[in-house]
């Protein structure tokens, strides 16, 4: 019995696997198809700057804005990472005129964000949004708007972006309400949670 069991779980965990890859791969697919003339218009934006690049995000998307800036300094673009809270405490005295500023959140309207960009702005840099909202309050105050949207995450209330491990272990989603800040991630998360009742959670 137990044996049947570990394969049942096995097997599971494959499929499990295999759907997100899929859509992964899917998600890839798409924003291939929909690359424009906005991406060549952000790769001169950062050739011609005559200062650095400053990426910008908080919680998941300043772990995606850390591992872009790192990236950017590998291929020899200097760049560092803007924690949009701490700029708010004088950390934006390291942006300045020549720089370029990527900014990076998926509902483009990070509270944190939208009211630090009219002081990038003030500063003479160049602002890129990379949101999942084209039509945002980041991407209004953008030069240059990269589309980040997915037509779904890869969980099954299409919120969060890897829900393999989470299926996995069992993750309560009941909690997460009590673990994320007010705002239009929670507020998803709060319109789907009674989904997560019907089967999702131990």
């Amino acid at each position: 019995m137990k044996k049947k069991s570990a394969n049942s779980s096995k097997s599971s965990s494959l499929a499990a696997g295999r759907a997100v890859l899929a859509a992964e791969t899917q998600a890839l697919q798409a924003a291939t198809a929909r690359l424009d003339e906005n991406f060549s218009r952000v790769v001169d934006l950062i050739q011609r700057a005559s200062g650095k690049v400053v990426v910008v995000g908080l919680g998941k998307s300043g772990h995606v804005a850390h591992s872009v800036a790192a990236t950017l300094c590998s291929l020899g673009t200097p760049a560092v990472y803007l924690h949009a809270s701490e700029a708010a405490h004088g950390d934006i005295g390291i942006v300045g005129r020549g720089d370029v500023v990527i900014l990076i959140s998926k509902s483009g309207a990070t509270p944190e964000l939208v009211r630090l960009a009219p002081a990038l702005r003030a500063t003479g840099a160049k602002l890129v949004a990379l949101v999942g909202n084209l039509r945002s309050p980041l991407a209004g105050e953008a030069d240059a708007v990269l589309d980040a949207s997915v037509a779904r995450e890869a969980d099954p209330l299409g919120l969060a972006p890897t829900w393999l491990l989470r299926k996995r272990r069992n993750f309560p989603w009941r909690i997460l309400p009590e673990r994320i800040p007010p705002g239009n991630w929670a507020a998803m998360l709060l319109y789907a949670w009674p989904m997560s009742c019907m089967g999702w959670t131990k």
